[in-house]
């Protein structure tokens, strides 16, 4: 078979220079010690899902936009994995590479702060503490597939007690591999293969559950890398699960028939000083979540059913820390208790969700260990975050938890199926309604009810009930409550929007708006105070939602004036007279 000679890319150049940089000390055993080789499966690695984040970074870091989980058997049935290969179309190794690839710290990235990985560590370790035997496929652009395999039951110890290193050579891939590729990466004209097998310590045993886990672990841990690139575990494909519910179109950051939605704060950026003196930038994302977010009973904040939330909130209580955007860890112990001990976030602490994430240049700081599965704050980063205001967010959530619990629990909050008494004065008042013009009004009741259809469609999809019964019973609740008020979170949009349902008129508060926070939920608000807000709002949305042309222009600009001046007026106000407003706010300054 000829081999097509292409440019070198800068990718592969390095390699080249690492390779003959090893090539000239002279060493080629694969470690010291066939005792420490065998030792080294017992580097902890908290799951095969944990395990196999090593060999996901070092696709993302050489350039992989596919990244495959296959799952290989023993033919004696497919409910047990025998074997499992991560595949990629990334730039490959040249074949001296593979030997180094195969060494624990045999790495050209050495130090590297551009990337995920460091050490070198990461693909023998990781690979050894799932089964007894890995092997390496890899080519590059115009190559042939080479292949090297490390079996720890087929060692043998060479002079001083070293174990040589397998040589790499062109090789043919296991068939059940070859059909995958050939069929998914079009034979893989470029990339590399890592197969694992012999396999006597996985985490989930059957296919099944080895499949679900991962799914929900690369989801979490990789959000921000499927934006440009596709994972996918036993032929399916991994949706992004983001822990702060905020991410459109994540998992459970929407669920059928649960209006819920993640109340996000401003985003932080905390510059701090690396090792060698530069100033690099740790970016912070916030959300407080409702106190019924995780349940589906939304009457009480009682132990009762969860949603599917509630697992993520409960795995996340404390600080998210990513790394370069790949999450490394939750740290679930603070220096911010009683005299500054140590101390234990507690279950409510999972209605606050933040997110740290910090540059490769503060690895030092944030004690990344060698297999990138925990991290720990030194005192310089617990002080920066206190400096920037993290404490005092997080006090502030904590606070507004508190609030909006009591309100649940004192009955203060709402019955979404009784009317308010804001929607019943609003009916009572419709007597004294005088008339509009009525080719406006037809004009208008026609937009309405097509709103109809639209969310009835809207809500048949999210369901999977029949459309006909959906939009009958939206029809009935229509019919049987013309006024209705409803919330939502929607980061810098107007303080309230109208909607008009058929003949229903609809305000929709906006939860992360001072408005709410500050005034309509703030420390001082009574049921009388919203009450008689929701009916300032109902009666202007009323004209609005029947308006046509210029006056819907007019309804649907000034909102957003006054909306913004609000928002302003709100923040004076509150420094003139501070206890007016909420410390709990999503417009908290931090």
């Amino acid at each position: 078979m000829t081999t097509t000679v292409l440019p070198l890319s800068p990718g592969i150049q390095r390699q080249e220079q690492y390779v003959a940089l090893q090539s000239a000390a002279g060493d080629d055993s694969l470690i010291v010690g066939a005792a420490f080789l065998r030792g080294i499966r017992d580097l902890g690695y908290q799951s095969t899902a944990k395990a196999i984040d090593e060999e996901i970074d070092n696709s993302i870091q050489a350039g992989a936009t596919n990244i495959h989980v296959v799952f290989g058997f023993d033919g004696k049935g497919e409910k047990k994995p025998n074997s499992y290969a991560i595949i990629d179309d990334g730039l490959g190794m040249i074949p001296a590479m593979l030997g180094f690839a195969a060494k624990w710290g045999g790495t050209d990235r050495e130090n590297d702060r551009s990337g995920l990985g460091r050490y070198g560590y990461g693909l023998p370790s990781s690979c050894v503490s799932q089964g007894r035997r890995f092997r390496i496929f890899s080519r590059t652009a115009g190559d042939v597939i080479n292949g090297i395999a490390v079996d720890l039951d087929d060692l043998r110890m060479g002079e001083g007690g070293r174990v040589p290193a397998p040589k790499p050579a062109p090789v043919e891939l296991p068939v059940w591999v070859k059909s995958y590729v050939d069929e998914h990466f079009c034979g893989l004209p470029h990339g590399t293969i890592v197969l694992v097998d012999k396999l006597d310590r996985l985490t989930w045993t059957t296919r099944d559950g080895l499949r679900k886990n991962l799914l929900e672990h690369v989801g979490l841990v990789y959000r921000t890398y499927l934006e440009d690139r596709t994972f996918i575990i036993d032929g399916v494909a991994v949706e992004p699960i983001d822990p702060l519910f905020l991410t459109s179109g994540a998992r459970y950051n929407m669920l059928p028939d649960d209006e819920d939605r993640a109340l996000p704060y401003e985003p932080t950026r905390i510059p701090m000083k690396a090792a060698d003196g530069t100033t690099v930038v740790v970016k912070v994302r916030a959300a407080y979540l409702l106190p019924r977010f995780g349940y589906i009973d939304k009457k009480t904040t009682k132990n009762t059913a969860k949603n599917p939330r509630n697992a993520v909130m409960a795995d996340h209580e404390g600080l998210i820390v990513m790394r370069m955007g790949r999450q490394m860890d939750v740290i679930t112990r603070h220096p911010w208790g009683d005299e500054g001990r140590l101390s234990s976030w507690r279950a409510e602490d999972r209605y606050w969700q933040i997110e740290l994430d910090f540059p490769a240049d503060l690895d030092e700081k944030f004690s990344v260990t060698t297999s990138k599965q925990s991290v720990r704050l030194d005192d310089s980063i617990w002080d920066a975050l206190e400096k920037a205001g993290i404490k005092r967010l997080i006090s502030d959530i904590k606070g507004r938890y508190k609030q909006d619990a009591g309100k649940i629990k004192s009955a203060e909050g709402h019955d979404r199926d009784q009317k308010r008494p804001s929607e019943q004065a609003m009916e009572n008042a419709t007597e004294f309604k005088g008339t509009r013009p009525s080719a406006e009004q037809s004009a208008a009741a026609e937009r309405n009810q097509s709103a109809v259809v639209i969310e009835a469609e809207r809500a048949a999809e999210q369901t999977g009930l029949p459309f006909g019964d959906v939009k009958a019973a939206l029809e009935s609740d229509i019919a049987r409550r013309p006024f209705a008020i409803r919330e939502e979170a929607a980061y810098g949009a107007p303080f309230y929007r109208a909607e008009g349902m058929g003949g229903q008129v609809r305000v929709w508060l906006n939860q992360t708006h001072p408005f709410f926070t500050d005034l309509y939920a703030g420390p001082k608000s009574t049921p009388e105070i919203q009450a008689a807000l929701e009916v300032l709002l109902l009666v202007i949305a009323g004209e609005e939602v029947n308006a046509m042309d210029k006056r819907l222009e007019f309804y649907e600009r000034e909102r957003s004036r006054w909306s913004d001046e609000l928002r302003t007026a709100l923040r004076e106000l509150a420094k003139i007279m501070p206890e007016t407003r909420n410390a709990g706010g999503p417009d908290a300054e931090t």
